[in-house]
């Protein structure tokens, strides 16, 4: 699995340079506007869009049927998958975080709780978006299903909007919902990911 994990990392290591580019624009930006908007909403897009360029090289080089041929279980093969994910959700947030975290401590732009509050909206929406791309994918195919993604990234943004702006944040319960919530999710939609994996290798 671990090789499984790898090649999904050099599939978008390359694009270093653009995060980089990207952080220090957005970095100016929060400081001159005194706004973290933008870099605490950056790592859904960074995320959403590098899961996106990996199941679009999957599909470019047949990648499904190449790896289904092989003596792997199809418990490592979709698994490795979201794990990458993941770990692509935690990086691009955890390294957000320490950015708007050393900003916020010298221009005290907003709570500390609403903060980590709203990186922790954050992530439950990007895993969800997840959750819901990775099967759909290995279901119809990226190619069948662009404009449905769009739709759906869409749903997102508003998803995390209404989030912050109706559940409030001083109700914590709320919030553990939304994790347990998130967790059930991810379990269904893994599984869901193994059908699909498996009825395509028959």
């Amino acid at each position: 699995m671990y090789g499984l994990i790898y090649k999904d990392y050099i599939e978008i290591s390359d694009n270093y340079k653009k995060y980089i580019i990207s952080y220090v624009l957005l970095i100016i930006g929060g400081i001159l506007s005194k706004s973290l908007t933008m870099l605490m909403f950056f790592p859904f897009l960074l995320s959403a869009n590098e899961v996106l360029n990996i199941l679009l090289s999957d599909a470019s080089s047949n990648w499904k049927d190449y790896i289904i041929s092989l003596p792997l279980s199809r418990n490592k093969i979709v698994l490795s998958k979201y794990i990458f994910s993941f770990l692509i959700v935690a990086i691009f947030n955890i390294l957000s975080l320490v950015i708007t975290f050393t900003i916020n401590y010298f221009l005290k732009i907003i709570l500390i709780n609403e903060l980590f509050i709203n990186y922790f909206l954050i992530i439950a929406i990007s895993i969800i978006f997840i959750d819901i791309i990775i099967p759909i994918v290995y279901k119809y195919g990226l190619e069948k299903v662009r404009t449905l993604i769009s739709g759906i990234f869409l749903f997102g943004i508003m998803l995390l909007y209404g989030f912050e702006k109706y559940i409030g944040i001083k109700n914590i319960n709320n919030y553990f919902i939304i994790l347990i919530l998130t967790v059930i999710i991810s379990i269904i939609s893994l599984f869901i990911s193994k059908k699909y994996l498996e009825t395509n290798r028959e």
